[in-house]
């Protein structure tokens, strides 16, 4: 009968080479305890019991990894979520900052566009808030399709919307005209403005001097005691798309528009400046919860302002001529994210719809000065 593997390795370790006493196999034959080893079935068993060992150390290892990169998949998926939302959520909130002289400019904007050619469709979604509090009138009417340039202060015209005396420090120049004045060149001499007529509709065009005029509609130059009765603004030649009326509004605003344009989430501010804030996003839907009135009917909106009455669930009745922005009780913005470009097959099937999919509701608060 065989002894044991392990007998055998005990022989071997704890035998001395210069043991006198010999040893004996099971048919009582002499034999030298340096020639002990393993016979070939003996080698076959320890290498296989040394594979399986292997083989739960290696499965425990790739458990490990997949769990680490699960792990990593998921880490990645909530920060670009939280990106998404850190970026987009404080703009809502801020929607109409300083623009509460009407409900109805469109301090927001909601519309759907396909992604690419499907027919799948992503949300787009503009905010706009004043970059001082304070606007200009305009003191002359506008014709569409001229370059007129833009009358903000007439203190020859009798109407006291025109006139102003606000003249602090005392160098001659109109106090918000001298801030407009200051922005603009801080901006490299131009920056944007937004003329509004007070029924919804506005454009956009760039703000680039001033012209000032003595009584007689002679250009002077402003200074402590010598004021201008006539205080214009020029707009390096822009084209008007539509007629403004006496007591039209400007206003210096910043627009800022977040879209998904080639699976990333992009900022254009200003209509100018576009920066990509992430990447692997998939699309935004983004919803305007209207109510006209308190304890009212609650408006799912998909496009603001709506324009037809099946822009809105239930129907919102004459968007026309009773939408306004003030009525907008909450923003619903969900973001939805693709998997990511580093994460590997296996790891994809980790992630689950909840994992790259989130919904936050934000509150444009401006809408209470109204």
């Amino acid at each position: 009968m065989k002894k044991f593997i392990q007998f055998k390795l005990f022989l071997l370790l704890y035998s001395k080479p210069d043991h006198p006493t010999p040893l004996r196999d099971a048919k009582g034959t002499l034999f030298d305890r340096h020639s002990l080893g393993f016979t070939m079935m003996e080698a076959i068993s320890t290498l296989l019991i040394g594979s399986v060992i292997l083989g739960f150390a290696f499965n425990g290892f790739f458990s490990m990894r997949q769990i680490f990169i699960s792990d990593k998949a998921k880490v990645d998926a909530n920060q670009r979520l939280r990106t998404i939302f850190t970026t987009i959520g404080p703009d809502i909130q801020q929607t109409g900052e300083g623009l509460i002289s009407d409900p109805k400019l469109p301090a927001i904007e909601i519309s759907e566009q396909n992604i690419g050619s499907t027919t799948v469709k992503t949300s787009e979604i503009i905010v706009r808030k004043a970059v001082v509090p304070s606007s200009l009138n305009v003191c002359q009417s506008i014709t569409a399709g001229t370059t007129s340039i833009v009358n903000v202060i007439d203190n020859i015209s009798t109407d006291t919307t025109c006139r102003v005396n606000d003249f602090q420090p005392e160098d001659g120049w109109p106090d918000t005209v001298k801030i407009w004045q200051g922005l603009r060149q801080n901006k490299g001499g131009s920056i944007r403005a937004y003329i509004y007529d007070g029924n919804g509709n506005g454009e956009f065009f760039n703000y680039t001097g001033e012209e000032t005029k003595d009584s007689g509609g002679t250009a002077m130059t402003p200074a402590a005691g010598t004021k201008p009765e006539k205080v214009n603004i020029t707009t390096g030649g822009h084209t008007w798309l539509r007629d403004y009326p006496f007591g039209s509004f400007i206003y210096l605003m910043e627009e800022r528009r977040f879209r998904v344009q080639d699976e990333k989430l992009q900022l254009i501010v200003n209509n100018s400046e576009t920066f990509d804030i992430t990447e692997d996003v998939e699309k935004l839907e983004i919803k305007a919860i209207l109510q006209k009135e308190a304890g009212g009917t609650q408006y799912v909106c998909k496009k603001i302002p709506p324009t037809v009455t099946t822009d809105c669930s239930p129907n919102f009745p004459d968007p026309a001529t009773e939408y306004s922005w003030a009525q907008i009780k909450t923003i619903d913005v969900t973001a939805k994210i693709l998997p990511g470009e580093n994460t590997n097959n296996q790891s994809t099937g980790t992630l689950t719809q909840e994992d790259l999919s989130l919904t936050q509701q934000f509150f444009p608060r401006n809408r209470l000065s109204f």
